[in-house]
């Protein structure tokens, strides 16, 4: 007969084997140090993390519950940012200077070349537009209801862009007529003789409107109601001294 007494030794292995079955079992990913965790973890709050603050990520990066995460709006260049920002300390902007964006122009915080249609001054649009809150529109149509006082035409001497003498009373009927009539603005168009290059003579005539704005300011009449419109040689008719005279000028236009 086989005796089942158990021996010191064997009661004290049974014993090992049931404290050792009823141990829990280590949690995934817990840990006391770092050293517990897979290589690039550490150990953030007794669990293995990629990080536990933004300075364990790297550059443009931020830490989220344990995980580095790209920051918003984090930029190497311009290519990066969208809506017309540009890239500013690796982050995307809003610009401030023409300068900072690729075309040279920079439209209320936006680069322009992002933006169809972004304009500074109506010679950034179409002929048939005009800029209006930095935007390029359709340009506005000449009033034609019922008529309204008479607005004079001004001439300019060859190559000058000073109100003559002879055209100041002119100018003066105009002002006043302009202030009797409530609530409509005005064009000034500006306009040429053919001689001289198409960029000298758009300036040229830019400089004529702004003289005869300049002038019905000193008069009363608002800014605010004068619109310059330079058109350079583009209507002139002219084919000699004569006729010349009659390109060079300012038309007013109600609008």
């Amino acid at each position: 007969m086989i005796s089942r007494t158990l021996t010191p030794f064997g009661l004290l292995l049974g014993l090992l084997a049931v404290g050792l079955s009823g141990c829990p079992t280590k949690k995934p990913g817990s840990c006391k140090r770092d050293s517990d965790c897979k290589k690039g973890e550490k150990c953030v709050k007794g669990r293995c993390a990629q990080c536990g603050a933004d300075k364990d990520c790297g550059p443009g990066k931020q830490c989220i519950n344990g995980a580095c995460r790209k920051k918003a709006g984090y930029c190497d260049t311009n290519k990066d940012c969208l809506e017309g920002k540009v890239c500013k300390d690796h982050m995307c902007s809003a610009c401030a200077k023409d300068k900072e964006c690729p075309s040279g122009k920079c439209v209320k915080g936006r680069c322009a070349e992002s933006m169809s249609g972004a304009c500074k001054e109506d010679d950034d649009c179409k002929d048939e537009e005009v800029c209006k809150g930095g935007r390029c529109v359709p340009a506005p149509k000449p009033y034609s209801g019922p008529a309204l006082c008479n607005l004079k035409t001004v001439h300019f001497a060859f190559n000058k862009a000073v109100v003559r003498p002879q055209d100041q009373k002119v100018l003066e009927a105009n002002a006043k007529c302009i202030l009797s009539v409530k609530g409509r603005k005005i064009h000034l168009n500006g306009h040429s003789d053919p001689r001289g290059t198409e960029e000298y003579n758009l300036a040229l005539s830019n400089q004529r409107a702004q003289a005869v704005k300049r002038y019905l300011e000193s008069l009363g009449v608002p800014a605010a109601r004068l619109h310059i419109v330079p058109k350079g040689e583009l209507e002139a008719t002219g084919t000699n001294e004569a006729t010349w005279f009659e390109d060079r000028k300012v038309e007013f236009v109600w609008y």
